[in-house]
């Protein structure tokens, strides 16, 4: 039976993800996470801000308050001194008139103010009533200590201290003499309630206690209004707000509000934007929900329609993708001398069935042919791959079990079949096997094969009885003859037959629907040609073969499947039989001649199959060619070469060239082969306006797009056809520049095989260009690009040498030899423009003429008397070089100059390669007797195995490290001082080159650098220039105290690592002596905050150590003072 349960699980093709590592579901889920976050601060910051709000207002409320109460105790501390000032001398005479007037004063004023309860006149020290209005006790119960006097006023006091009447608030008033004696002491008792009444709307209903600010004793509460006097608690009902004391008297305002107040008015005033919130998050949360319903419906959509995609939907059963799709999965671990086998089963003749009986009695059938294969047992896959036709795969089959299987599916479908009714009709089929890994190494291509071995069991049998038939022999050729001259007339309408067939398939429809009506008149005729070649006579076997293996390799690039072609090659084979009957002869002679057809037919389709599969394989191999040869090229220029020499040989390639984009924009091509340059001719001279450039927007779309891309057809009907672009990509996807691959073919770049080809091909660019030591700063035309590699070995290699200032005296000793390309018109080329365009043969060649042009400008200053040292830089492709040694001995001979005048920089950040031929040469070299130099320290990443394991004299410090040194002084200070000390511990030199300013150049000098290299000194020159420069510069200037801040905090790194302050004579005043000191009373910052921190870091120093964290600190705020006068300094003298 069908089998379906041992099917293996088909891989998903892997979609690439545009939208980045977030699918749309969690990307949404995440938006109302991160909404709901930003709605809660949001609510938040509300919340708190209602609570500032509050706060402000309770202010608010309890200062007005507070100064309604200053109003009213200074209005009535001024009525009192008014009647002191009008009773004179408070009656203290005794007698009984003066008593009665001062009492008449007295009730008169009562009566002035109904908020007063009583008024008396007491005696000097406040112990006895003189008189009196109003209730009042004739021997006071609050005496003069229990009155607290007002700050600023020792004649007034205020008693807010009783205990007995917290209803009445006393004010004391006592009248002095001229000389401050103490005339009386008025006394006065005020109602509380009318006190603290205030006519005052606040809102919210705000409680507002007044408390004594000494004991915080309540003395009332002013609420809605109104005055509640008495309680002995300071705290008011409610939740307290605010605190506000009343200026100039012991009192204090409490403002409080009921108890959640607050919240319940935020709630209330929140209610709206809550339900709009609400809304929003509920609104958002369906569109979730939303998408998420979505996303389950299409993918079960994309389940139902890849479902639909593999299976037919007449039978059910497994369509032709389908069936490819479980070729490889059931190929994988089979038992050995087992194979995979696939039988194909064509219906004869089924179209009559349908033109007779109409499609419901074809359908019938190919229902009743479905039921019958699926009974049939050990069947591994099914499949319904034609419109007529069918496949089966067995698995773990012997070579020798193929025949019984196959007259198994025959005799399945041998018994007749129900048309209509009680009609029945017996249908032929004919069968075709093809066995994997007997048949081919690539399972895939098994069911092609199968097809392509279609034939009836009738003719199955024939060929086996007839097994000794020569196509190409003697009697072959005698019944081709009459064949030929019969059918000579019939070619071309057989190749129109043929092109009809193809076009029923749609893909195949598509791909001559690209051809112009001249270009497809051309292919018909071709076939005519061809079938004219299949019929003749004179046809050889290996000519067929090469022709039949040649239409492959172009029906396999244009896209043309071997279904087709069976479809095609059927349709001739029918033709030529009904055609052979017209001839004249036995039926024997007719029969052998369908015989010599058919098989002639049969062996030309096997070719072009194989030729198909040999072709995919022949490009698969050829691209991890190309990925090989490509493991070596380091340049740019090699890289471009090797890939234009490898792609020019593949097959049906026109033309191919490297283009990249200038910094305005344009492509340029950059490297072409041979017979691109003849196409850009062609495309130039045509007469129908081609642009130069007919691929322009796909080399466009591939640049921007970072993918390949394709054009199945060019206009002009030249001899490229068709095109395609690859980009060449670096780590970051960006494309750096792009292949154009033109085709001879029309749509040969379409086929999907081809496409994966394409695809390798970008990985294998990728991989290479990771790999590159350079990278063009600036984008060549191919033109421009040849010319300046011409241009440099003829006249243009120029010599440039900057001057190296030895930092022990000050004077030159030393030039570094920079390689510039000069054109014809006196232009001058940065190496980093023109050394990525030369490969490493070319840079080989560089290094010897440089060297030798180098070594004769030193022997001409010898003669001049200025005695020079020559740094030369040595490129690893160089040093790898065999004959490396014997450049150098050969630069060096005609001069007789010793070897350790010439120091070679090794760069660091250039890949070395073979490591032990590399290590081999470097000690060679230092055998030689030159000086060794490690060029770009910090700049790579195994600098110290290096400078530990090789004899190195020298070391360049990067300029990179004091790139922007100003942003991160101490810092830099710190690493270039370490690497220093670590070189002069291991007695190596120290070269910073990089200075571009007197600045870094004094730093340089501070940290004890032996050599100096930059602008700041000077900049490269023409070789001839250096005896005039050195004349001009005599000597650097080397102060013995810093004279910039950068040295300045050099000499401070230098003093922390030394003995610091330990040996000073005078350890207090040691601030003043140091190179920081002094640098601070130059500058006229003695007394500065600097020179502070200054003091306090020796002092630190003396009793912590500088690894202590407080001395650390105090050195960062230095630091950071003394980055700001840098950048004051810096801003005046811009």
């Amino acid at each position: 039976m069908y089998e379906t349960a041992e099917l293996p699980p088909r891989r998903e093709a892997r979609v690439p993800r545009r939208l980045g590592p977030l699918s749309t579901w969690n990307a949404l889920l995440l938006a109302l996470v991160l909404l709901v976050v930003v709605i809660a601060a949001l609510e938040w910051r509300e919340y708190r801000r209602a609570q500032d709000d509050l706060h402000i207002r309770a202010r608010t409320a309890a200062a007005l308050y507070a100064g309604r109460l200053v109003s009213r105790l200074d209005a009535h501390f001024a009525a009192l001194r008014f009647l002191a000032s009008t009773l004179r001398d408070g009656g203290n005479d005794h007698t009984a008139e003066s008593t009665a007037r001062l009492s008449q004063s007295l009730n008169e004023f009562l009566r002035l103010d109904p908020g007063l309860m009583s008024v008396a006149v007491l005696s000097p020290a406040g112990d006895a009533v003189i008189a009196s209005a109003g209730t009042v006790s004739q021997t006071p119960s609050s005496t003069a200590t229990s009155f607290s006097p007002l700050a600023g006023q020792p004649n007034e006091a205020l008693d807010i201290a009783s205990q007995d009447a917290p209803e009445f608030v006393g004010l004391r008033f006592r009248k002095t003499d001229a000389d401050g004696q103490a005339l009386f002491v008025l006394s006065a008792q005020y109602r509380t309630a009318a006190l603290l009444a205030s006519t005052n709307d606040f809102s919210p209903p705000w409680t507002l206690t007044t408390v004594n600010a000494q004991n915080d004793r309540s003395l009332g509460d002013w609420r809605a209004g109104k005055v509640y006097v008495g309680g002995p608690s300071a705290s008011p009902p409610g939740e307290t707000i605010m605190r506000e004391d009343v200026p100039g008297y012991p009192l204090r305002v409490l403002a409080a509000l009921p108890s959640g107040y607050a919240t319940s008015s935020w709630v209330n005033a929140s209610l709206k934007r809550w339900a709009l919130e609400a809304l929003l998050l509920l609104s958002f949360a369906v569109l979730v929900l939303l998408v998420r319903h979505n996303r389950r419906q299409n993918e079960q959509r994309r389940q139902e329609l890849h479902a639909a995609a593999e299976r037919d939907g007449l039978t059910g059963l497994l369509n032709r993708e389908g069936l490819k799709a479980q070729l490889v999965p059931l190929s994988t671990n089979l038992a050995p001398s087992h194979q995979l086998a696939v039988i194909v089963i064509d219906l004869y003749r089924f179209a009559e069935i349908n033109d007779r009986w109409g499609r419901d009695a074809g359908d019938s059938v190919l229902l009743q042919v479905a039921e019958r294969l699926r009974s049939l047992p050990e069947v591994k896959a099914l499949a319904r791959v034609g419109a007529d036709s069918f496949a089966l795969i067995y698995r773990d089959l012997e070579i020798d079990e193929a025949q019984a299987r196959m007259e198994s599916v025959i005799r399945s479908v041998t018994p007749s079949f129900l048309l209509q009714h009680d009609f029945r009709r017996k249908i032929t089929a004919s069968v075709g096997c093809a066995l994997y890994p007997e048949d081919t190494s690539q399972p895939q291509a098994l069911l092609g094969l199968a097809e392509a071995a279609l034939f009836t069991r009738t003719e199955r049998e024939n060929s086996a009885r007839v097994t000794n038939i020569d196509l190409y022999g003697p009697a072959s050729a005698a019944q081709l003859v009459w064949a030929e001259r019969f059918l000579a007339r019939r070619f071309v309408s057989m190749a129109e037959g043929f092109y009809k067939q193809l076009e029923i398939d749609p893909e195949n429809a598509r791909i001559l629907g690209l051809l112009s009506p001249d270009a497809l008149a051309v292919l018909k005729s071709r076939q005519a040609q061809y079938l004219r070649l299949l019929i003749s006579p004179s046809l050889t076997a290996e000519t067929h073969r090469k022709s039949a293996l040649h239409l492959g390799e172009v029906h396999a690039l244009i896209g043309v499947s071997n279904r087709a072609l069976i479809g095609a090659n059927g349709a001739h084979y029918r033709t030529l039989v009904d055609l052979s009957k017209r001839i004249p002869g036995r039926l024997s002679q007719q029969q052998f001649l369908n015989r010599v057809l058919y098989l002639r037919l049969q062996n030309d389709l096997s070719l072009q199959a194989e030729a198909a599969l040999a072709l995919q394989l022949r490009l698969q191999k050829q691209v991890r060619e190309l990925s090989q040869a490509l493991q070596d090229r380091r340049q740019w220029a090699d890289m471009v070469d090797r890939i234009l020499e490898h792609l020019a040989e593949w097959p049906f390639i026109a033309g191919c060239a490297i283009h990249a984009q200038n910094v305005g924009g344009e492509f340029v091509i950059e490297a072409q082969s041979a017979s691109h340059a003849h196409l850009s001719t062609e495309w130039t001279s045509h007469g129908s306006g081609v642009a130069p450039m007919p691929a322009a927007a796909l080399i466009a779309e591939s640049w921007l797009q970072g993918t390949v891309a394709s054009l199945p057809t060019l206009p002009g009907g030249g001899t490229a056809r068709s095109a395609a672009a690859v980009p060449l990509l670096d780590r970051q996807s960006h494309a750096q520049a792009v292949l154009a691959l033109y085709g001879r073919l029309p749509n040969q770049f379409e086929t999907p095989w081809v496409r994966d080809v394409l695809g390798n091909l970008c990985s294998v660019f990728t991989e290479a260009l990771q790999r590159l030591r350079t990278e063009p700063s600036r984008r060549l035309s191919a033109d421009e690009r040849a010319h300046w590699r011409t241009r440099l070995f003829s006249g243009g290699l120029q010599m440039y040498m900057q001057p190296i200032v030895n930092l022990r005296h000050g004077r030159c000793t030393k030039v570094e030899a920079l390689a510039r390309l000069q054109l014809e018109d006196g232009r001058v080329i940065g190496p980093g423009d023109f050394l990525p365009a030369l490969s490493e043969q070319e840079l080989n060649r560089l290094f010897v003429e440089g060297l030798q042009q180098s070594v004769a400008a030193l022997a001409r200053w010898d003669a001049m008397g200025f005695e020079l040292e020559l740094s030369f830089n040595l490129p690893p492709s160089s040093l790898r070089h065999p004959d490396c040694m014997q450049w150098i001995r050969s630069a060096l001979a005609p001069y007789s100059l010793s070897p350790r005048r010439l120091t070679f920089e090794l760069l660091e950040n250039e890949e070395i390669g073979d490591i032990s031929r590399y290590t081999d040469a470097i000690f060679n070299l230092h055998a030689l007797g030159v000086r060794l130099a490690m060029d770009d320290l910090g700049s790579g990443y195994s600098s110290l195995l290096r400078l530990r394991n090789l004899p190195f004299d020298l070391i360049k410090i990067d300029q990179g490290l004091l790139h922007e040194a100003d942003k991160a002084p101490h810092r830099t200070i710190s690493l270039v001082g370490s690497i220093i000390k670590m070189a002069h511990s291991m007695d190596l030199q120290i070269a910073m080159e990089g200075l571009q300013s007197q600045e870094l150049v004094e730093t340089a000098r501070m940290l004890d650098a032996d050599l100096a290299q930059g602008y700041a000194l000077a900049q490269p020159m023409p070789a001839a220039d250096i005896p005039g420069w050195i004349a001009r510069f005599l000597r650097l200037d080397l102060p013995g105290t810093p004279q910039s801040l950068m040295g300045v905090m050099a000499s401070h790194w230098l003093w922390e690592q030394g003995a610091q302050d330990r040996f000073s004579s005078d350890p207090a005043n040691a601030h003043l002596h140091c190179r920081v000191g002094q640098f601070l009373a130059t500058q006229g910052l003695a007394h500065s905050e600097a020179a502070a921190l200054h003091r306090q870091m020796h002092h630190l120093a003396q009793t912590q150590g500088t690894r202590h964290p407080d001395y650390q600190q105090v050195r960062n705020q230095f630091y950071e003072r003394f980055g700001t006068l840098a950048q004051s300094q810096r801003a005046a003298a811009s």
